[in-house]
């Protein structure tokens, strides 16, 4: 799925879902942004309270998070308090 911004610019694709580990509830939404068709972008973690979920356009949208404050944020690295969707399989 896609995520963009408030101004329709696409920020990047999600490749992961963070829940916590102790309340399994969703925490994190793992994107890969920048890159070229899909190829060098860095992982970069997006709280799931910042996004909001547009039904009609069934897609993820940002709350304010820009496209030039994603790219400023350090790569995401996993960390014990979060399991990630891809390892529940």
């Amino acid at each position: 799925m896609s995520i963009w911004d408030r101004d329709n610019e696409l920020l990047g694709e999600v490749d992961d879902v963070i829940l916590d580990r102790r309340t399994s509830k969703l925490r994190l939404v793992v994107v890969s942004h920048g890159g070229f068709l899909g190829i060098g972008g860095k992982p970069v973690a997006i709280e799931w309270r910042e996004l909001e979920y547009d039904a009609g356009a069934r897609l993820l949208r940002t709350r304010k998070l820009t496209a030039d404050e994603l790219a400023e944020r350090q790569p995401y690295e996993t960390d014990q308090s979060g399991v990630s969707i891809g390892d529940l399989n």
